[in-house]
C-alpha cells in the first residue's frame, strides 16, 4: 500500500511539474499571442508609409502580430475597422495619422471593449480615450520652416504658402509659419489648400505654376507644409526658370533631401524623426503589456531643420 500511494503520490507531483512548466512556457511566450492591429488612411503618403513600416517592423521583433489596414483616406472605413479590431478584442489599436474629430465612433467602440487605442502623429492635444498619442511638435515645424525661408530670402519679402488645413498637424504649422512670418514682416501673398495629400506634388504644382504665370513679380519664396507640396513647387519654379526663389518643406524625405543637395529652390526642410515617434510609441505599449500604464497620453517631438550645412548628415 505504501509504495502504491508513493507510486501514486509521484505521478501527482509530476503531474503538477508539466503543468507549471507548460505555464512557465507559455509566459515566455506571451508576446506571440499579441494582437496589434495597425489602421490608416495615410498609407499612400510618404512619411505615413515610413512610420508604418517602422513600427511593424518593431513590433514584429518583440513577437508582436501586427496586422497594418489602409483605407485610403476613408474615416468611415478607419471607424468600421476599429470597431471590427474592437470586437476581436486585439490588445492594442495603433491609429497611424487619424483626423481626431473623424475617429469618435471607432473610439467609442474600443473604449466600450477595453481595447488601448495608440496614436501615431493624431492632432495636436491630448484625446480623451487615448492612451498615448505620439506626434511631432507642430508649433516648432511652423517656426523653424519659417526662419528657415527668411533666411534664405535674405529678410521678409512675398511668400505663398502651401497647407492642407484637415489634417490637424499641418494645419497648426502652417497657422504658426503664417503668424511667424507675418510678425517678421513678410507678406503672405496668397495660401492655398492641397485637397488630396496623396496628390498634393500635383495640386501643389498647379497652384505654383498659376501664380507665376499670374504675378510673375510678386514672389519671394513659398512655404509649403510638407514636402511633396515642396517638391510640387520646385517642378513648377524649375519649369518657369525662377530657381531664385527659395522654397522650403517639412519632413526631410529622401527625395526633398536630394533637392535641396542642388542648386535649385529648394532650401530648406524639417526632419521628423519618426523612428524616434514609433520607437517611443513601441516602448510605452509593451510596458502596458506588462501591466504599467502610460504616464501620459500625449508627447511631442521636435523637428530637426536639414539644410545646404547639415545635408550630410541626412543622405541615405
Amino acid at each position: 500500500m505504501k509504495k502504491l500511494l508513493a507510486l501514486i503520490s509521484s505521478l501527482a507531483m509530476a503531474l503538477i511539474l508539466a503543468g507549471c512548466g507548460g505555464n512557465a512556457e507559455s509566459s515566455e511566450g506571451a508576446s506571440d499571442d499579441v494582437e496589434v492591429a495597425v489602421i490608416t488612411g495615410s498609407y499612400g503618403t510618404p512619411a505615413a508609409k515610413y512610420a508604418i513600416d517602422a513600427f511593424k517592423e518593431l513590433g514584429t521583433g518583440k513577437g508582436w502580430n501586427v496586422t497594418v489596414a489602409d483605407t485610403d483616406f476613408d474615416f468611415n472605413q478607419v471607424n468600421s475597422l476599429m470597431q471590427d479590431a474592437s470586437l476581436r478584442q486585439v490588445d492594442a489599436i495603433v491609429l497611424g495619422f487619424p483626423t481626431p474629430e473623424q475617429i469618435t465612433v471607432g473610439l467609442r467602440a474600443a473604449n466600450d471593449a477595453d481595447v488601448p487605442v495608440y496614436v501615431i502623429d493624431g492632432g495636436t492635444a491630448p484625446m480623451e480615450g487615448v492612451a498615448l498619442n505620439v506626434t511631432s511638435d507642430s508649433v516648432q515645424l511652423g517656426e523653424i520652416s519659417a526662419q528657415a525661408l527668411l533666411d534664405a530670402m535674405g529678410g521678409p519679402g512675398k511668400v505663398l504658402v502651401i497647407g492642407h488645413d484637415p489634417h490637424p498637424g499641418i494645419r497648426l504649422r502652417t497657422q504658426e509659419a503664417i503668424s511667424y512670418l507675418e510678425k517678421a514682416g513678410a507678406e503672405i501673398v496668397d495660401i492655398k489648400q492641397v485637397k488630396e495629400p496623396a496628390s498634393s506634388q500635383g495640386e501643389a504644382l498647379n497652384f505654383a505654376t498659376d501664380f507665376l504665370q499670374a504675378n510673375a513679380d510678386d514672389l519671394d519664396g513659398v512655404w509649403a507644409g510638407w514636402d511633396a507640396a515642396a517638391m510640387g513647387v520646385v517642378q513648377a519654379l524649375n519649369s518657369a526658370d525662377r530657381t531664385e526663389i527659395p522654397v522650403t518643406g517639412i519632413e526631410a524625405t529622401d527625395q526633398a533631401v536630394a533637392e535641396i543637395g542642388k542648386d535649385g529652390p529648394f532650401m530648406a526642410t524639417v526632419f521628423q524623426d519618426w523612428d524616434a515617434i514609433v520607437g517611443r510609441m513601441a516602448e510605452v505599449m509593451e510596458a502596458d503589456f506588462n501591466g504599467t500604464d502610460p504616464v501620459t497620453n500625449y508627447e511631442e517631438m521636435p523637428g530637426i531643420l536639414v539644410n545646404q550645412d547639415n545635408l550630410d548628415s541626412f543622405n541615405s
